[in-house]
């Protein structure tokens, strides 16, 4: 809802994010109020840089995920993902330099069980496929699995540096509600200094 939303951007603000991918994101819709969530996230946070990247028309408007960052960006690309006759789904890239290194950041929210497990499979698939060749990534989202199993597709062996942050640093929880941590972020060749 649109009232969460100065809570998410307090919540960013104070955590001095650099950069945010953000699920279920809303555009233009009735149930919003017609806002850009993404837009007014911008405003709230003061983050002057975001994309929304629109999965599917939904309720006179659009329903996606978006990126908000503090850093402008490079590059955007948005691809779609296998959905066979479910819901769309999505991957957005933008490409941002921070101290002079070009960031592979992604986002996504992939499908659910009930949904089929089988097309998330074909989506983690697809996704290994765009990022086999990047040497650095950062993908966050809504993976909507706790089988840390399905990440393995991700991983470059010729690498051998890909990880996912909740296999990594035992995070058992996803925000707000569920117990599995569906929410999570994968990453290649970085290491990073305290996680929460």
């Amino acid at each position: 809802s649109n009232k969460s939303l100065n809570k998410i951007a307090a919540n960013i603000t104070a955590q001095k994010l650099d950069i945010v991918a953000i699920q279920e994101a809303d555009n233009g819709t009735n149930r919003s109020g017609k806002v850009n969530q993404m837009k007014k996230l911008s405003e709230l946070t003061g983050y002057r840089y975001y994309r929304f990247s629109k999965a599917i028309n939904h309720d006179g408007g659009e329903y996606g995920i978006g990126i908000l960052s503090k850093y402008p960006f490079e590059s955007y690309k948005l691809w779609d993902l296998p959905n066979g006759s479910y819901e769309n789904r999505v991957l957005a890239r933008v490409q941002i330099r921070v101290d002079g290194v070009l960031i592979n950041f992604y986002a996504t929210h992939l499908s659910y069980d009930g949904e089929s497990a089988a097309m998330r499979k074909k989506q983690f698939a697809s996704i290994a496929d765009i990022v086999k060749n990047d040497s650095n990534f950062i993908i966050a989202g809504d993976f909507n699995t706790g089988k840390f199993s399905e990440f393995d597709v991700l991983d470059n062996h010729a690498t051998n540096k890909t990880d996912t942050l909740n296999r990594t640093n035992h995070m058992k929880y996803t925000e707000p509600s569920s117990k599995l941590a569906i929410d999570n972020i994968v990453f290649r060749n970085w290491t990073f200094g305290k996680p929460q």
